[in-house]
């Protein structure tokens, strides 16, 4: 489910980011890797949005284990 997806962390996936330029930019590949859009980085206390694929948004809140 997206909630699993969202708040287990079994999972491993090299993250990075880039500017909208870079982003534009980047191969469907890397080295024979998928290389998917997961979203934006945007202004300081926004939060952490999910954007529905028919464009609803809900907010995320912190879930899960605290590891500090």
């Amino acid at each position: 489910s997206v909630q699993q997806a969202l708040t287990e962390g079994e999972d491993f996936e090299l993250l990075f980011a880039g500017s909208p330029q870079v982003a534009d930019r980047l191969p469907e590949r890397l080295e024979g890797v998928a290389v998917t859009h997961i979203g934006a980085v945007v202004a300081k206390g926004v939060g952490v949005e999910l954007v529905h694929a028919h464009g609803r948004v809900t907010p995320l809140l912190p879930t899960g284990f605290r590891h500090f």
